[in-house]
């Protein structure tokens, strides 16, 4: 049941960046009460993906690996269990291969 109402808060949420309205926002702000109450609490993020309270749905090209670069979908816990893991986007460093050198070298006669 918590699922489908999370659900039901990412499409407000969703809704609320397209659509500035003081009744959205007061209904979103309703819902998080409750989870609150409830003790449902939105999952903190670092910077770092941490593969425990998160899903890597995309890897992208980056400076560094493993550095979130976009939630997608928010985490949720109640009372330290994870509930829903938050789905993001992690950046991984491109690495250039150098050719590999050759073992034996041939000597010229």
């Amino acid at each position: 049941l918590i699922a489908k109402f999370l659900e039901v808060l990412d499409s407000l949420e969703a809704a609320q960046k397209i659509i500035a309205s003081e009744g959205l926002e007061f209904v979103i702000q309703k819902l998080r009460t409750i989870f609150d109450s409830e003790g449902i609490k939105e999952v903190t993020l670092g910077e770092k993906f941490d593969p425990t309270i998160a899903e890597a749905v995309e890897m992208v090209a980056g400076s560094e690996d493993g550095k979130i670069v976009e939630v997608l979908e928010k985490g949720y816990e109640i009372e330290g269990k994870l509930i829903r893991p938050a789905r993001v986007r992690v950046s991984a460093k491109a690495t250039v291969e150098k050719p590999s050198e050759t073992k034996g070298a041939v000597k010229n006669g």
